[in-house]
């Protein structure tokens, strides 16, 4: 299994939890996570964010990486909306090492760009997909469920905020939550690759996969 230092989290507002990878500033873990030849080990996580019932599973396979379910619910209305102010079903950190990336937008088109470490938002787009690489060798490809594109938030959509000790990918949207039981379903998947600096979009294409109807990984 290809070890890459990633992470994802569900956050609103300031109500944040962390499943896998490194936090808000921490550490990153020096080993990563071996996982047996079987079928995918799945965390889940279950709460209560103002009047929004969330919840996020996380699944790690050993050959088709991680694959991310988050789900927000509107289940308490009694409880004022005016306590979250934005929603980012998908979060997922990138070390540090990733030097660049290329997303394929709505349209079909690749739009690239460096990172850098002056906490700036580059992206701002509507993705299908997104892949990092290191420059020696070593990427990750995000995708959304079967090439899906969510609809951000205006002026916001799909961001990397350029951290100085990680890169954070963030989807921001505004959620067509209105009436009791309403819910929004967002999901994603990052999986590793090695590929040549001069052919890495190129690898991390040919690893475009589809979920099926069940909701598992088609390789």
């Amino acid at each position: 299994m290809l070890r890459i230092l990633v992470g994802s989290e569900m956050c609103i507002r300031d109500s944040t939890w962390d499943l896998l990878g490194e936090g808000h500033g921490l550490p990153i873990p020096k080993a990563g996570l071996d996982l047996p030849p079987i079928s995918p080990v799945a965390v889940t996580k279950h709460s209560q964010l103002g009047p929004f019932a969330a919840s996020q599973q996380v699944q790690l396979h050993p050959t088709l990486g991680m694959r991310v379910v988050a789900n927000l619910t509107l289940a308490y209305p009694n409880v004022s909306r005016s306590v979250v102010n934005f929603v980012y079903p998908s979060m997922t950190m990138f070390a540090v090492k990733f030097k660049r990336w290329a997303g394929q937008n709505v349209n079909g088109s690749w739009v690239s760009g460096v990172f850098r470490a002056d906490d700036s938002f580059t992206l701002r787009q509507d993705i299908r997909r997104v892949a990092v690489f290191d420059d020696v060798g070593q990427g990750v490809l995000f995708q959304f469920a079967g090439g899906h594109v969510y609809k951000g938030s205006a002026g916001f959509k799909n961001n990397f905020w350029n951290r100085a000790y990680d890169h954070k990918l963030y989807l921001r949207i505004d959620g067509p939550i209105t009436g009791v039981g309403d819910m929004v379903s967002i999901q994603h998947s990052v999986r590793g690759f090695v590929a040549p600096n001069t052919s890495w979009v190129e690898v991390a294409s040919a690893l475009v996969t589809g979920w099926n109807q069940t909701g598992a990984l088609i390789s």
